[in-house]
């Protein structure tokens, strides 16, 4: 699925249609500019690769306390300067945050 909405703050619901959300596909919210800020339910334990590539403005996101694995480049050329990762994550891929960008952990 791919999120077309043009909303600055996004709430992903815990479920849709009576399922739990358990993951965000890979390019989910990809290039859209609209979004500042994230918010996703603690039933997501994974999120794919690239989700928030090129979201320029997005600068804020909340990770799930229940978070397991995080694709390569989930947050490549975002605004985030400031993150937190529970310590339920067990992987994450290779440059969550792009080359081209300063990571806020380092990485």
């Amino acid at each position: 699925m791919k999120y077309i909405g043009h909303s600055e703050v996004v709430v992903i619901p815990r479920e849709i249609h009576g399922k739990n959300v358990t993951k965000i596909n890979n390019m989910c919210f990809s290039m859209n500019d609209n979004i500042y800020s994230v918010s996703i339910p603690d039933s997501v334990i994974e999120i794919g690769g690239g989700v928030f590539f090129q979201c320029r403005n997005l600068k804020k996101v909340t990770l799930p306390s229940q978070i397991e694995i995080i694709g390569s480049g989930a947050f490549e050329a975002t605004a985030i300067s400031d993150i937190t990762f529970p310590k339920s994550l067990k992987s994450i891929g290779v440059d969550p945050f792009g080359s081209s960008n300063t990571s806020p952990l380092g990485v």
